[in-house]
């Protein structure tokens, strides 16, 4: 998937716009600065530490009654729950 991504970027007439959304690309500076290169104009990177929906792990074992807490959004794992889960 991501050569035909690659393609379409590079392919893409030089009047079109790009809006690239990403929670967790890690390299967003090359990125861009590949776009920038290839299509021969600024590509501007808007990033922000805050994340609008918590992150939390949880787990649905085969049989069980309902869902279980594994990580809450404050990163505490919850140990009984994952016992409880096994």
């Amino acid at each position: 998937r991501g050569v035909i991504w690659e393609e379409c970027i590079v392919l893409a007439p030089s009047a079109a716009r790009f809006v690239f959304l990403s929670a967790t690309i890690p390299n967003a500076a090359e990125f861009a600065g590949w776009i920038a290169a290839t299509h021969g104009r600024p590509c501007h990177i808007v990033s922000t530490p805050h994340r609008p929906t918590p992150l939390e792990h949880w787990a649905l074992p085969a049989g069980a009654d309902g869902l279980y807490l594994l990580k809450s959004a404050d990163g505490a794992f919850h140990t009984a729950n994952f016992d409880a889960a096994m």
